[in-house]
This record gives C-alpha cells, structure tokens and sequence, in this order.
C-alpha cells in the first residue's frame, strides 16, 4: 500500500498511525502474553482447596487501544473487570461476610498487594503479595519480548529496522 506524505504533519500522522497499529496487534499483545504467563507463575502456581479457581483474573488481562499522547505512543495493559464475576455465595470474587460484597474491581490490588480477607484464615499463600505486574516489567527488561514485537511489526509494515 503506498502513502504519500506531502509535508511534515501528514508524514507524522503516517509514523503515528503505523506505530499506534503495531502496539496494538504486536506489542500490546505481547505484554498481555507476558502478563499472563506471569499470573500464571506468580498467583496460580499453587492450587488451593479453600476455594476453586476462575482464571477469570488471568483471562482478563488485555491490551487498550494505543493513545498518542503528543509524541508518545502508549498502550495500556490491565484488567477488563467486566470479565471477573462475583459470586458472593460460593465466595468466588466476593462474599456476603464483607463489604463490599463484589471485589472484582479491586482484584487485582488485593492479589498484588497480599491483601485478602481472613475469611480463609490468617496464613496461607493468598495472604502473600504476588505482584505480577512487577514481574512482568523484570521479564520483558531482561528478555526485550517487547522490542522484539515493536521491530517486527515496523518491518513488517515497511520500515527497515535495526
């Protein structure tokens, strides 16, 4: 597909847009890939029996349309809340014990954080931070699955990249 810039703002817009798409298909997905996994790792690798598992914090994760902020390009990635359900009485996300009942919006901080009720007892692996944002920015620092993905995808839309 040719573009055709003729001055500097449409030459702009183009790198812009190119860059926004490959943050999106490419980059952004592979930050959720590795945020993931990290979930997996840090807050599912062990498996309780005070209560069952959703996954429903894992499989929320996602990557938010990329915004251009005046030269920068930024791709947020977070949690859909609307995809983790409460179900206060089989205490999944919630409980009637607690206010608020529903604590899917704040999932996220409570499992960061090591901030569980003692609903399930006052000792016990969900009463650890298990901080897999963190994780995630050590991985993609040491391993640049990241850089890997923005360069991929510039070549990919015609930019030479080194």
């Amino acid at each position: 597909m040719s573009r055709n810039a003729t001055n500097l703002d449409d030459l702009l817009k183009i790198i812009a847009d190119d860059v926004s798409d490959v943050m999106n298909t490419r980059v952004g997905k592979k930050v959720a890939d590795v945020t993931k996994r990290n979930i997996d790792k840090t807050v599912y690798n062990q498996n309780p029996s005070e209560y069952q598992r959703t996954y429903q914090l894992r499989d929320s994760i996602k990557n938010f349309p990329a915004k251009v902020v005046g030269d920068t390009v930024i791709v947020e990635i977070d949690h859909d809340t609307s995809m983790i359900i409460s179900y206060p009485d089989n205490y999944t996300h919630g409980s009637h014990f607690y206010s608020p009942n529903d604590i899917s919006n704040f999932l996220d901080l409570i499992v960061n954080e090591g901030r569980s009720g003692d609903l399930f007892g006052n000792t016990g692996f969900w009463k650890n931070k298990r901080q897999y944002f963190k994780a995630t920015v050590q991985d993609l620092i040491q391993t640049g699955e990241h850089i890997q993905a923005m360069k991929t995808g510039l070549r990919l839309k015609g930019y030479e990249i080194k």
